[in-house]
């Protein structure tokens, strides 16, 4: 199908591309270009290190850091790349998203690539801006090399889909007990194979932190350091990951034993890989029944042994530049041929724990069917087009509080960290309704009712989303924000849902102030203070929720019935409800008309919630008046779309004034 040739094409253009970026990135860091443009994106304030050399007023702006053109262009080719990678895997996640076909690849997969690249490119930034800082620039090293690794497995994925059969051994057929012990031995390799992955893992941190700290020629010989099998060090000192965060940390500040410390724990590290690789090697070679994955396991010793070789050759040769060069490449090259190793083990343990005898043919329906989109399901428990909604109102909210472009910094980790903790409170949400999603058609095909998941798991998911959330807005926007946020993710997740879902039908009515908190938070972001127009956005989608919802809840009278969660019209009836969504569709039409009237908006705006509105007053009067079966589902259809309209309409009037408008005219 073409979509999955697209992706197999950008994602193998995207390995190319990151393995390049990954190894200029250390090229740049070993020539001690990583600061040879002070400030990002751009270089002394310019697209390129050429304007920058026609600008000495640019250059003035950094006194002590005149521009160096060669560590300049290195550092700007480097970013160059790195953008260009960014927008591949924007592509890739757009095409992943649009396909909505998770045998392609998961939507979920997808997302979390972006968000890795995003990342990444976050810590680029902040490896320039805070000069060097050891954990900032291993990190930056973590993170490409999970970038890295996301694009290799995916190409691996797409390459390795069945196209009807898979083919396991030569031998014809296979008795039960040949089968088990075949599925067995595959299993043991396979999680053989992720051990590595995972050490490899703890390898590229002590590699990076030994970097970043300047502990590689701490250890001027080999196999002894410094003429002895053990030398003084101080482990103590050695990894205090938060060290030079806050001071200027150039050139590192680190005794010698503590640099001794380090470089002892990399060569103890990289013999740690070297007995797990082998380990997981060797047994994959010497079992028959594994044949197919020994070319890739070939493929891990020979990359093994020759990052062994540039590891102490650089050693010997008193570290040359290409070499340690080399050294990254070799790093990388590790990682793809140990996830090469793993995705074979992980088809043929997918497919022989599936097979309890006979033909030794998997065919590509049970190939599919043996491995699910994992990453699918924790997708979902966030309700993604929910969070859609409550993020596009927070940036929304975020725009309008400045008078022209908001930060960039406010924009990006404000909405990334709503975004996260509207995630979270989904996820949460889901765990506490389970036994009601059990019972209601609308909810049952959810992870957790179909036992896709474990609440243990889901709940551990909605912890780290929310960790991260208010790490995000705690440190990197501000505390009002945080603290706003976290007062909404418990007002749904927990006050909501617990209690008052269960103890009135006017639950959501109250309930609605924390799905209407996000444009006060994006607005907090940017002005670090609670303002009345926030407010206003505020009150429009605390007034909107209950005609939108009770729409819902009217269509779906008899499963919340079952469930026995007391919804308006359980509790007081259709007739009755049909008149709260017109009364609260006139209440919102007085609402909405209010940024005209109190100034924050002017015609352009005004015009287009008289037209929703009016829309909107068709429908409830057509509910109360009518009979129509189809009636409540299009108002709840409809009532998504006047919200997203109606606050784009904010935008374009906030960006685009009448006057402006009149004077093109």
């Amino acid at each position: 199908m073409p979509i999955d040739r697209w992706l197999r094409g950008l994602a193998l253009f995207g390995v190319l591309l990151c393995f390049g970026v990954v190894v200029l990135g250390a090229y740049v860091r070993l020539t001690d270009a990583g600061l040879g443009c002070p400030d990002w994106p751009g270089c002394y304030g310019h697209v390129s290190p050429l304007g920058a050399e026609d600008s000495p007023a640019s250059q003035a702006q950094f006194p002590g850091r005149p521009l160096q053109t060669g560590k300049a262009w290195h550092e700007m080719i480097h970013r160059y790349a790195a953008g260009t990678l960014g927008c591949v895997i924007i592509v890739i996640a757009a095409l992943a998203i649009a396909a909505r076909q998770p045998k392609v690849v998961g939507a979920g997969f997808a997302l979390l690539l972006f968000a890795t690249v995003i990342v990444q490119a976050v810590l680029g930034m902040f490896t320039v801006t805070w000069l060097l800082k050891p954990l900032i620039v291993t990190l930056h090293l973590i993170f490409g090399m999970t970038t890295l690794a996301l694009l290799w497995w995916l190409w691996l994925r797409l390459q390795q889909r069945p196209r009807g059969a898979i083919h396991l051994r030569t031998v014809p057929e296979l008795g039960a007990t040949q089968w088990s012990s075949a599925a067995s031995a595959a299993r043991i390799a396979y999680w053989l194979a992720v051990l590595g992955v995972v050490v490899l893992a703890g390898q590229f941190f002590l590699g990076g932190w030994t970097s970043a700290n300047y502990a590689a020629v701490a250890c001027p010989d080999f196999p002894t350091c410094q003429g002895a099998w053990w030398p003084h060090a101080d482990f103590r000192h050695a990894f205090v990951l938060w060290r030079g965060l806050w001071v200027n940390y150039e050139g590192g500040i680190l005794a010698n034993p503590a640099r001794v410390a380090i470089h002892l724990a990399h060569r103890l590290g990289a013999l740690t890989v070297t007995l797990t690789f082998l380990a997981a090697t060797l047994f994959v070679i010497s079992r028959p029944s594994l044949a197919a994955a020994r070319p890739r396991a070939y493929l891990v010793l020979a990359a093994l042994g020759l990052q062994l070789a540039i590891g102490i050759s650089m050693v010997l040769r008193t570290f040359p530049l290409w070499l340690t060069t080399a050294h990254t490449a070799g790093a990388a090259l590790l990682l793809m041929s140990i996830l090469a190793l793993t995705a074979k083990l992980h088809a043929l343990r997918a497919v022989r724990g599936g097979c309890g005898g006979g033909s030794a043919v998997a065919t590509s329906s049970e190939y599919a069917a043996a491995a699910p989109a994992a990453w699918r399901r924790y997708y979902e428990l966030t309700r993604p087009r929910v969070v859609a909604l409550i993020t596009f109102t927070a940036i929304v909210g975020t725009l309008l509080a400045s008078p022209g472009w908001p930060p960039l910094r406010a924009l990006i980790w404000g909405t990334l960290g709503i975004a996260l903790a509207s995630g979270c409170a989904a996820a949460i949400n889901h765990v506490l309704d389970r036994r009601f999603d059990e019972q209601m058609a609308r909810t049952q095909s959810r992870p957790l009712p179909t036992r896709q998941l474990t609440e243990r798991r889901a709940l551990i998911f909605a912890a780290v989303l929310g960790i991260i959330a208010m790490t995000i807005l705690a440190f990197l926007v501000n505390l009002l924000t945080a603290a706003l946020t976290f007062i909404s993710l418990i007002g749904y997740a927990v006050i909501y849902t617990v209690w008052l879902k269960h103890a009135t039908s006017q639950n959501i009515v109250i309930g609605g102030a924390a799905g209407a908190a996000p444009p006060v938070l994006g607005w907090a972001a940017v002005t670090n203070h609670i303002d009345p127009n926030a407010l206003l956005l505020f009150l429009i989608i605390f007034v909107w929720t209950p005609p939108h919802f009770w729409a819902l809840a009217i269509a779906r009278k008899d499963e919340y019935a079952r469930a026995g969660i007391p919804m308006l019209p359980v509790t007081h009836g259709v007739e009755h409800t049909r008149l709260q969504v017109l009364l609260y569709t006139v209440l919102l039409t007085v609402v909405t008309v209010l940024p005209f009237l109190t100034g924050m908006s002017g015609l352009i705006y005004l015009a287009a919630a008289l037209i929703l509105n009016a829309r909107f007053l068709y429908y409830a009067l057509a509910l109360k008046l009518t009979a129509r079966q189809e009636m409540p589902m299009r108002i709840f259809r409809y009532s998504v779309v006047y919200l997203m309209w109606l606050f784009a309409a904010l935008l374009v009037d906030h960006y685009l004034p009448t006057t402006q408008l009149l004077q093109l005219g």
